[in-house]
């Protein structure tokens, strides 16, 4: 059974009054001190009405630099374009070329042709030369062996010379071979000492110059070159007449 006070109003249970709450808040601010709790009109402690001030704001010391020491030197932002990528953008691998690089390089790649390309183009024409000076020298050493072989067959030097020189201009036309001067020279005949009787022998000396000049003209370098072959045949004994 609950008895109740008499002049107290109902309340629920567990549920402080009002007036409670009041009294003890005021108790609190008379043990904080007169100035932050007063009555009105009563007149507060010295300084009490004085409008609160900021305290003003710390200003960081200044640091001296000893002497000798030099400033650090910041760099413009120009010189960090490659940090400053836009989303999405991937970096390749190897270190980045800036643009102060690019502008420094501008110009470059024509130099770089303008000497290269005589040179590369030089020694091109120069394994072209050498190409064709291999192929006309076996070209020459074929016609000396045809030229023989037609000389050892004839009964007379005037028919051996003619025979030679007929079959050296067919072996060279039909290889589109052009020479500037002369290619068969006179027919030597030789003796080629055996065990039995000696053989006669017949030599044909064909000669060919080849020009370059459809190639290349340069200072210091021969615009022609002359090639020669050689070849000894025996002169068949049971020849015809």
């Amino acid at each position: 059974m609950v008895v109740r006070r008499p002049g107290r109003a109902d309340r629920r249970p567990g549920r402080r009054g009002r007036r409670t709450r009041q009294r003890r808040a005021h108790g609190r601010r008379a043990e904080a001190g007169p100035g932050l709790h007063r009555p009105a009109g009563q007149p507060g402690p010295a300084g009490a009405d004085r409008p609160r001030q900021r305290r003003p704001r710390a200003v960081p010391a200044v640091r001296h630099r000893p002497p000798g020491v030099r400033a650090a030197v910041l760099r413009p932002a120009h010189a960090h374009q490659d940090r400053q990528r836009p989303p999405g953008e991937v970096r390749t691998a190897g270190a980045a070329v800036t643009t102060r690089h690019l502008k420094d390089d501008r110009g470059s790649f024509a130099i770089e042709a303008a000497i290269l390309v005589p040179v590369v183009l030089a020694f091109a024409l120069m394994a072209v030369a050498a190409g064709r000076v291999q192929s006309t020298g076996a070209i020459v050493d074929a016609a000396a062996r045809s030229g023989a072989r037609a000389a050892s067959l004839a009964r007379t030097p005037e028919g051996a010379r003619q025979a030679a020189a007929d079959a050296v201009t067919q072996a060279l036309e039909d290889r589109h071979v052009q020479c500037a001067t002369e290619p068969v020279g006179e027919p030597e005949y030789g003796i080629l000492n055996t065990d039995g009787e000696p053989l006669t022998t017949i030599t044909v000396k064909v000669s060919c110059t080849v020009a370059f000049g459809d190639l290349m003209e340069l200072d210091g370098l021969p615009g022609h070159k002359t090639l020669t072959g050689t070849f000894t045949s025996v002169v068949d004994r049971y020849r015809g007449n």
